[in-house]
């Protein structure tokens, strides 16, 4: 069973679909790929709305989408939706922060903004896993890879308890893949997702990568980064 380990696909919430009937054309060519588990990811910004504000605006998406796939006739996926949180200064004192962690755990999705990884992104992380006990997932760290300097991505790749997220077709690049692989060996926990948002320009195409990523790294690696990706997320969905 492969899981998708970050996608946007519920409706109306960020940058994803607007319409739930798109959410179901993204959903359909998931499961033509053999997906059923989706972590369902969408943005959380700490100055448009609270949490109980962004839950509760999620809470209507996620029924919309799973009743529409149920009316649909679709097979019922397993989908946890997740909070993909903004990470800004203060971010870590924020009120019931820990309703946003992924169900079941004590890790929390966090977006980095692009740029210098700055003194007060570690104040922040700092105070979040040692003060909350909140644990971060880096999501996207291929961004901070490409654009960070040496000192900013070992000082990013250096933090204690932190899982990192990248996007499956890194892995059909060479030195990134290259660059995961180190970061595995060194025993970093690593994630993969499409991190696809709509249905046409940027769908989810894990059919395409896994034969891009089999046919480059072997059937038994992309079958380990699969299960090791199941296996993070499988007590969000129990």
């Amino acid at each position: 069973m492969y899981c998708d380990g970050h996608i946007h696909i519920l409706p109306g919430l960020d940058t994803g679909p607007f319409l739930v009937d798109e959410s179901l054309k993204m959903l359909q060519e998931l499961q033509d790929q053999g997906v059923r588990r989706i972590v369902a990811a969408s943005h959380y910004n700490m100055e448009r709305e609270s949490v109980a504000e962004y839950l509760a605006r999620r809470k209507r998406s996620y029924r919309a989408f799973m009743n529409a796939a149920r009316d649909e006739g679709l097979t019922k996926p397993q989908c946890v939706p997740v909070a993909e949180v903004d990470f800004m200064p203060n971010i870590s004192h924020i009120p019931n922060l820990e309703r946003l962690l992924i169900p079941n755990t004590r890790y929390l999705l966090i977006d980095l903004p692009l740029g210098k990884f700055s003194t007060w992104m570690m104040r922040e992380l700092s105070h979040m896993m040692h003060k909350r006990k909140i644990y971060p997932v880096i999501c996207n760290t291929e961004r901070h890879l490409i654009y960070g300097d040496e000192s900013e991505q070992k000082r990013l790749l250096g933090l204690p308890y932190a899982v990192y997220q990248f996007c499956w077709n890194m892995m059909t690049d060479g030195e990134f893949s290259r660059r995961i692989f180190r970061l595995y060996y060194e025993g970093k926990t690593i994630l993969f997702g499409t991190n696809a948002h709509n249905a046409y320009s940027r769908s989810p195409n894990m059919r395409k990568m896994s034969e891009r990523i089999v046919k480059l790294h072997g059937e038994s690696v992309f079958k380990v980064l699969q299960l090791k990706t199941n296996a993070f997320y499988d007590p969000a969905f129990s």
